[in-house]
């Protein structure tokens, strides 16, 4: 009696070793496939953000690279002679001047220089363009097409403009430490009175989807003011 009651103990105990049950398997069907999801989730997470770090990043040192190649074309603004505007337009997001940026064989060489945005299905670039001078007897003329440059575009579904020009104009007789805003017109020259002298650009570049990554300069025009 007691050889056949161990018997059927031990049977028992084999029978639920031999395998795991649909419902264990279910579970940990379940279970693996919450684990998969988390870890999906924050993979995704992560690389989103590398991505957006890589994005910002790029993004800044584009407008960087931009920010210095205007503040090279600009900060030698001159009139090449007294019968000429130095800056024959002048807006809030586009500029047209003359200056003396060092760009020819001749430092003392003043180029046209023009600077403005552009709208395309691609997006919205900032372009400089850059005539170069001709002596022309005592006078200078410049070359009919000018050497074109894309200095930063943005998405074409972002608001806002990537350029922002301000201007500062000083009376040189009475000093130029603290020049005056002067607000532009919707077009030609900078609006002046006959001794002030333009003295700084405000310039503010970049992505508006990135503001952290816009940089904004102060830029003295060393030979006007």
């Amino acid at each position: 009696m007691i050889r056949r009651l161990t018997g059927r103990c031990t049977h028992r105990t084999e029978s639920r070793d031999e395998g795991t049950t649909l419902v264990e398997l279910l579970v940990g069907i379940g279970i693996f496939s919450v684990l998969m999801a988390i870890v999906g989730t924050a993979t995704l997470t992560l690389f989103s953000a590398i991505q957006e770090a890589n994005a910002r990043s790029q993004a800044q040192t584009e407008t960087q690279n931009a920010m210095e190649w205007i503040a090279r074309l600009v900060q030698h603004a001159d009139a090449p002679d007294v019968s000429t505007n130095v800056m024959p337009e002048a807006t809030a997001t586009s500029l047209t001047l003359y200056a003396y940026p060092g760009l020819g064989a001749q430092v003392d060489e003043p180029s046209k220089v023009r600077i403005w945005t552009e709208t395309t299905s691609a997006g919205t670039s900032v372009l400089s363009e850059v005539w170069a001078p001709v002596r022309s007897g005592s006078s200078w003329t410049w070359n009919s097409v000018p050497a074109r440059r894309t200095l930063l575009t943005i998405a074409p579904d972002v608001s806002g403009a990537p350029l922002s020009l301000r201007y500062f104009a000083c009376t040189p007789s009475v000093g130029c430490d603290s020049p005056q805003e002067v607000q532009p017109n919707a077009s030609g020259p900078l609006p002046i009175g006959a001794l002030q002298v333009p003295a700084a650009i405000l310039v503010t570049l970049g992505d508006p989807n990135y503001p952290t990554s816009r940089v904004v300069q102060s830029i003295r025009l060393v030979n006007e003011a």
